[in-house]
């Protein structure tokens, strides 16, 4: 509703309900991040065959899961591996920054960031790690990373403004952190374990956490969402 307001067509992907998945809490590999931004990319192409949208002027918009989506999909090598024309923008909400790729520039476009320094489910530490190996390899990258002071995961879910924080039970990646390694293999740091696609829900149940809290802050909702908007205006709007 705030971005057709604006005057920005919308498409909401579903990646869960075709799938017959609800939610990922308790088992993260239902619904995998590399589908997620497959999705991501088809969704791009269905409005890029819409008269009413500039193919040129597609952004995509992401929270916590689907900020994985929206950030990685921010990378030239994912990019290439797709074989998809790259977005305009790309808005990541609170996403999980642990994955480490070798090669992690970007396609140019423009990346706004927004996360809380308290989010205990996906960590501000990964992500400005991961924002500062990106600066120191790639000339074009263009990051706008914004902390909210006290804000937790999920701040800005209309739910969470009234209910305060609440619990969050599952499998959590906190503080997994996987690198991929010069042949090619993914590695969890803490554990030493191997990354792969088969593996991941062992990976991550070993490595992250079982309990963890979201929260609302209207005031931080407030602002990331006014930031939002700037950004797709100075981004892709006109």
């Amino acid at each position: 509703e705030l971005l057709m307001s604006a005057g920005y067509v919308v498409l909401a992907v579903d990646s869960f309900s075709q799938r017959g998945v609800y939610r990922t809490v308790d088992d993260q590999t239902r619904v995998s991040g590399a589908a997620m931004v497959l999705d991501a990319y088809a969704a791009r192409d269905i409005l890029a065959a819409d008269p009413r949208v500039d193919p040129e002027r597609i952004a995509v918009l992401g929270y916590s899961k689907g900020g994985i989506a929206a950030l990685y999909s921010a990378f030239e090598r994912v990019r290439a591996a797709a074989g998809a024309a790259p977005f305009a923008a790309h808005v990541a909400h609170y996403p999980w920054c642990g994955m480490r790729l070798l090669d992690p520039k970007t396609t140019g476009a423009p990346i706004l960031l927004q996360i809380g320094d308290s989010d205990s489910v996906t960590p501000l530490a990964f992500c400005e790690t991961l924002i500062e190996e990106v600066e120191a390899i790639d000339s074009n990258a263009d990051v706008t990373v914004v902390v909210y002071p006290g804000a937790r995961h999920a701040f800005d879910h209309p739910a969470l403004s009234v209910l305060g924080w609440v619990p969050i039970s599952g499998m959590i990646p906190g503080d997994c952190l996987i690198q991929e390694q010069a042949d090619g293999r993914f590695v969890e740091v803490t554990t030493g374990m191997i990354s792969t696609g088969e593996n991941l829900g062992e990976v991550l149940t070993a490595c992250g956490r079982s309990a963890a809290e979201a929260g609302g802050d209207a005031e931080a909702a407030q602002s990331a969402r006014q930031r939002l908007l700037e950004f797709l205006d100075d981004t892709i709007g006109g």
